[in-house]
């Protein structure tokens, strides 16, 4: 695999992946952990946001398996 792919271009672009998802996770945590906007949004809003929450969560950790697997190559 390492003569296949260049494995510094791949692991910077999965740190800037990495960031990318952690920047969404947190962003939606503040809304979410927002009172008003819970109390206020319908809840379908909610219910996609928890949801987008879960996909970006689910993000991180497959980026962060990547990562790993990229240092055992290393």
């Amino acid at each position: 695999m390492a003569g296949v792919i260049d494995l510094d271009s791949e692991r910077e672009r999965l740190e800037k992946d990495l960031q990318k998802q952690n920047g969404e996770v947190s962003r939606i945590k503040g809304k979410l952990s927002n009172e008003s906007f819970v109390d206020r949004a319908p809840e379908a809003v909610v219910v996609k946001e928890r949801q987008k929450l879960q996909a970006a969560e689910d993000a991180v950790v497959a980026i962060e398996a990547q990562l790993q697997r990229l240092e055992g190559l290393h």
